[in-house]
């Protein structure tokens, strides 16, 4: 099956200057040709007139929580988690997201829903599955109530051994890669952001086990010191959210190559909207304005220390993020970002945080044809990439998989 956008004009992630009048040749499944004045279609080819459009990479989320159920999720069915994640996983596509990187979820939920996609059986995003493994009251533990028994127990792991072995099993369930934490929770009554979770001994075993897999590492990490520093130290690939850093620990990122998926939007609505969990702190509304000023600081110091900054959300941890995705690339902007710079965060970067950027994250010749085809020029506004209706097509692997167009 082939595919031809014509006419088009075509930001193509990499930070160059939009082309227009642009033409995008699809072959199975990847992208063949791009330029002006092709015409040596295949001829199975299905054209469409991408005139007045702009084309871009398909976006991408590198931190969600595909299978959070609504309502309370320690009475939930085990098959109400799968369910909820495939309804997630549609809303994101259907909002130009073709790539998502889940952060955690409960049991199998996501992996089934990854195979299933995979394989073809239902229509859904790409979808890079994380494998959790934490310490014994570490934040992936801290929220799950002592009266019931842990549905995660064998990924609750303490000492070198045992998180060796937590790190085979994960490798061994299918997992994409390994998402641990070096933070606790900074809302909660029953914990504190600055709690370490794993020692620096412990974690660089983590580390070194996922790595000899050949598999990236992400932490769920605040404070500077010691959860950022000791997780850049032990040669951990990503940090997720990194709200109370300095420039220490920028420069640490920077040096080491480590990047961060800062889910901006979450920790804002968190802050704009306030909380209903039941062991949230007595002064929570203070805590949060503190922590959104803070964490707006932290982001920029990345920004200009030239730390790779990829778009994230923590959908769906409330709020009805997912399918609003792209509201994090408004926060960006508004932060220092140029548009072109927040675009190449949800795709360029956001590949090369996934370690996918040899498949995805570009429009060029031999990468998968994930686009989007918008109506509208988002590198003038941003907000453009937030309206569903004006993402007028949807292309995964070179099939449109979301229509519309009259």
């Amino acid at each position: 099956m082939s595919l031809v956008i014509e006419g088009a004009t075509v930001v193509d992630g990499t930070g160059k200057k939009a082309v227009k009048d642009c033409t995008i040749i699809v072959k199975e499944g990847k992208i063949e040709k791009i330029g002006a004045e092709l015409s040596d279609y295949p001829e199975d080819a299905t054209i469409i007139s991408g005139a007045g459009f702009n084309v871009l990479p398909g976006l991408i989320d590198s931190h969600v929580h595909l299978a959070h159920v609504p309502g309370d999720r320690f009475t939930a069915l085990p098959s109400s988690h799968s369910l909820a994640a495939y309804v997630a996983a549609r809303k994101c596509l259907k909002s130009g997201f073709t790539t998502v990187r889940d952060c955690g979820s409960y049991k199998d939920s996501v992996l089934a829903l990854r195979n299933a996609i995979n394989a073809g059986w239902i229509d859904g995003p790409r979808i890079q599955v994380g494998g959790t493994i934490t310490s014994t009251m570490g934040h992936f533990d801290e929220g799950w109530p002592v009266t019931l028994p842990r549905p995660h127990a064998k990924y609750v792991a303490d000492g070198i051994d045992e998180i060796r072995k937590a790190v085979r099993e994960r490798v061994r369930e299918g997992v994409d890669f390994i998402k641990t934490s070096t933070s606790d929770s900074w809302s909660l009554t029953r914990s504190r952001s600055w709690w370490r979770n794993y020692t620096f001994h412990e974690l660089k075993a983590l580390v070194e086990e996922s790595h000899a897999f050949g598999f990236k590492v992400s932490a769920h990490a605040y404070d500077a010191e010691p959860s950022v520093k000791n997780a850049v130290l032990a040669g951990v690939d990503n940090i997720d959210h990194g709200i109370y850093l300095d420039e220490e620990v920028v420069d640490l990122m920077k040096k080491h190559g480590t990047s961060l998926s800062p889910t901006l939007v979450t920790i804002k609505l968190m802050y704009e909207k306030g909380s209903t969990h039941p062991l949230k702190i007595p002064n929570y509304e203070e805590r949060a304005k503190e922590t959104w000023e803070l964490h707006m600081k932290s982001a920029k110091m990345c920004h200009k220390a030239g730390v790779k900054v990829g778009l994230s959300t923590d959908a769906n941890m409330g709020y009805d993020l997912m399918g609003n995705n792209a509201w994090e690339l408004e926060i960006l902007v508004e932060l220092g970002w140029s548009n072109m710079e927040a675009i190449m965060a949800a795709t360029k970067v956001n590949a090369e945080i996934m370690d996918l950027d040899k498949q995805i994250g570009t429009i060029e010749p031999g990468k998968q044809a994930d686009l989007i085809m918008v109506e509208d020029d988002p590198l003038k506004d941003i907000s453009v990439l937030t309206d569903r209706t004006k993402i007028k097509k949807v292309v995964l692997s070179g099939e449109v998989v979301v229509d519309r167009q009259e």
